[in-house]
């Protein structure tokens, strides 16, 4: 585990990882973006896709510079603000779409419930006020049987049972940026 310093904003502990550059988000309280860049930088040029590997009708995708793009289409739900921001800043780096986010189940289902077109994925955390994200998926789920939802969560013990219930995809917080777009991208193009 990496020394907490006085100077450090963290939203998800690190794993302290040797020789790992995408840990989690340990960011500099004076300037979280420029940290941000560095975590994020090698995910975004190495997460390209081909053609080939563009199989979801679904997801739109752009060509440039010679590269197949994916324009994803996020739908954000998790009770901390600041994870709303860092995942935002992310998503705008790889050019990905954050259509709405909420801050509570109840929320989230709600205005799932009025989107259109839906999102491409959804993330969503469990432990929320007014409706976890168990209830909150299987109430999305009912109006969009095909609704893809990745759950990023430090409540590991939901894991199986979100899986069982239709989750495309589980990410244990602290979750790395790598991984985690690897569970966005995974999903948007169908995958599970």
């Amino acid at each position: 585990m990496r020394p907490r310093t006085p100077n450090t904003l963290s939203a998800m502990p690190g794993d302290g990882a040797a020789g790992n550059n995408h840990t989690s988000f340990i960011l500099p309280a004076d300037n979280p973006y420029i940290a941000l860049q560095q975590y994020v930088g090698d995910a975004v040029r190495d997460d390209r896709c081909s053609a080939e590997e563009n199989n979801s009708p679904h997801t739109p995708s752009l060509w440039a510079n010679g590269r197949l793009w994916l324009m994803v289409r996020i739908f954000i739900v998790d009770d901390e603000p600041i994870l709303h921001r860092l995942y935002k800043d992310v998503f705008a780096i790889k050019g990905y779409e954050v259509v709405d986010d909420a801050y509570d189940g109840q929320e989230a289902v709600e205005k799932f419930a009025n989107m259109y077109p839906r999102p491409d994925v959804v993330i969503l955390d469990h432990r929320m006020p007014n409706k976890d994200g168990i209830e909150a998926m299987g109430e999305m789920l009912e109006i969009d049987p095909n609704a893809r939802i990745v759950f990023i969560s430090a409540d590991a013990n939901v894991r199986d049972e979100a899986l069982k219930m239709g989750a495309v995809g589980f990410g244990l917080k602290p979750v790395t940026i790598r991984h985690m777009l690897e569970l966005v991208e995974s999903a948007a193009r169908g995958g599970g």
